[in-house]
């Protein structure tokens, strides 16, 4: 298992693994705990993919929204 960062996605951890003989899973999760995974056979694709999904679930303005009351912490 090797731990990734990526400086754009500050707020989430992520992890690849190797689950059978050249097939690669990437999880991410973020502090709010939403997740993303990706697998394959091309590990940087799969890297890629996982990255660019949490991008997706990423709010816009870059701060994470907590609970209903609205509150916001900057990453």
């Amino acid at each position: 298992m090797r731990p990734l960062s990526f400086p754009d996605l500050s707020s989430w951890s992520f992890r690849v693994e190797e689950i059978s003989a050249g097939v690669y899973r990437v999880f991410g999760k973020n502090i709010d705990g939403r997740t993303v995974e990706s697998d394959g056979t091309d590990v940087d694709e799969v890297i890629r993919d996982c990255a660019e999904m949490a991008r997706r679930q990423s709010p816009p303005d870059g701060r994470l929204h907590h609970g209903a009351s609205g509150s916001t912490v900057d990453p």
